[in-house]
């Protein structure tokens, strides 16, 4: 992500510079700047796609190569660290029993541990199940 927020702080630091004003050459600038062995692929990959939308810019469906590209970033490398990060968080969500005593304390453990279980579904972009569903679902079961 820091790489992401740099590359537009200097974007927005030489907005005037052509670079900065054509969507074409601000992802083949970007790109350039991408550093590592696990990104050629990646890399490679846009520059085929942006000859491609270059050649025939339908394949934009009316929006801006620049946001495709940085959608794309977030999704192949930032959000791959978070979901790492939920993946971690989910394996270490495990319910112990309830501590003894009023019922309140039982109900809030089990409510922290699903207030923690849908943070780390949401890291994952996945829904948590609505209280509907359960409830149709118990329905259907009587």
């Amino acid at each position: 992500m820091d790489f992401l927020v740099a590359f537009k702080r200097f974007m927005i630091m030489n907005r005037d510079s052509a670079i900065a004003r054509d969507p074409y050459k601000k992802c083949a600038y970007f790109m350039g700047r991408i550093r590592g062995q696990k990104t050629q692929g990646w890399v490679q990959r846009n520059y085929d796609w942006l000859d491609t939308v270059e050649d025939d810019p339908e394949e934009l469906y009316g929006r801006s190569p620049w946001a495709i590209l940085e959608e794309d970033f977030k999704r192949s490398f930032v959000d791959y660290t978070q979901q790492e990060k939920a993946q971690d968080e989910l394996q270490k969500l495990k319910m112990s029993p309830p501590a003894s005593g009023s019922g309140w304390m039982d109900w809030s453990h089990m409510w922290g541990g699903e207030m923690r279980l849908r943070r780390a579904l949401e890291k994952l972009n996945l829904e948590y199940p609505h209280d509907s569903d359960c409830h149709r679902q118990a329905t259907v079961s009587r």
